[in-house]
């Protein structure tokens, strides 16, 4: 396999999970917009040491080994213990700021709410592109959000 191969490959998973992730976020988002009585956020717990992703030397070809050496082992002192990287989770679900709810569909990092930044891209944007995403995801999986309207049924 060439090096230009691997690079499409590490370029392809990086591209991926940035990509996961939004969709995440706007989905989150679209939730706390059509359902007001329920809090609902998106959490980045930060680098965490779980042993994600170890496999990467194998899906990515030879420069795998370096970059699994480079992100497990070299650069292991910047990533969190997995009671740490809980936090900002255990934050959302038990601290009473987050009753409040106008922090619904809000994204967080290290406990507190984070902006998410696309260039060139509006707030109008981004909420075209979660209403699009939502709908494709309901036609996709030929479901919808029961009491759509919150009304109770």
């Amino acid at each position: 396999m060439g090096r230009s191969t691997e690079k499409v490959k590490l370029m392809r998973s990086i591209l991926g999970y940035g990509e996961s992730k939004l969709a995440n976020i706007l989905h989150m988002r679209q939730c706390a917009r059509l359902r007001k009585e329920v809090q609902f956020f998106s959490i980045h717990p930060g680098l965490v040491a779980t042993g994600i992703g170890e496999d990467v030397r194998d899906r990515i070809g030879r420069s795998g080994p370096f970059l699994n050496f480079l992100t497990y082992r070299a650069l292991r002192w910047i990533f969190r213990t997995p009671f740490e990287g809980a936090q900002t989770s255990i934050y959302c679900a038990a601290s009473p700021k987050c009753e409040n709810p106008k922090l619904s569909g809000n994204y967080f990092t290290n406990c507190a709410v984070s902006q998410i930044k696309i260039p060139n891209k509006s707030e109008e944007d981004l909420l075209e592109l979660q209403e699009t995403l939502w709908s494709l995801s309901e036609e996709y999986t030929s479901s919808t959000l029961p009491c759509i309207n919150n009304k109770k049924q």
